[in-house]
């Protein structure tokens, strides 16, 4: 339940990021299943707060939900450069990029 709840936040939280992911996620060289990553971001979201990595947020945020989504936004934001920047790094890019 959480990782739904955590897609719709996105969303919610930074719009047009939402759009930039969901325009990555469909693009032709980039295609990857948008929710499914991100259900596996809310796994690493709770393996990161029973871990206890996310109390001192936490509790300056006053709040574990508002420490763990904005690991899940950060989480994503990560995903999207480092996976932005792969596609133009693989062996399968550069051919269909005519390199």
């Amino acid at each position: 339940m959480l990782g739904l709840l955590q897609l719709l936040y996105l969303p919610h939280h930074d719009a047009a990021a939402a759009q930039q992911l969901y325009k990555l996620s469909t693009s032709p060289t980039q295609d990857f299943p948008l929710a499914i990553v991100g259900l596996n971001i809310t796994r690493w979201t709770l393996t990161a707060l029973r871990a206890g990595c996310l109390t001192r947020a936490a509790h300056r945020l006053n709040s574990y939900t508002a420490a763990a989504n904005h690991f899940y936004c950060g989480a994503w934001y990560e995903f999207y450069s480092r996976w932005g920047l792969q596609a133009f790094h693989t062996p399968s890019s550069r051919k269909r990029n005519g390199r």
